[in-house]
């Protein structure tokens, strides 16, 4: 993962989040539609 100063940034509210897959599926959609 790289940041650059347009990267935007999300999170996962909950708890516990720490097993959650989400950030995961998150990062590779975002990487396959080409968003930063």
């Amino acid at each position: 993962m790289v940041l650059t100063g347009k990267t935007k940034l999300y999170g996962v509210i909950g708890n516990p989040v720490k097993h959650s897959l989400s950030p995961v599926f998150q990062n590779v959609g975002f990487s396959l539609l080409g968003i930063d």
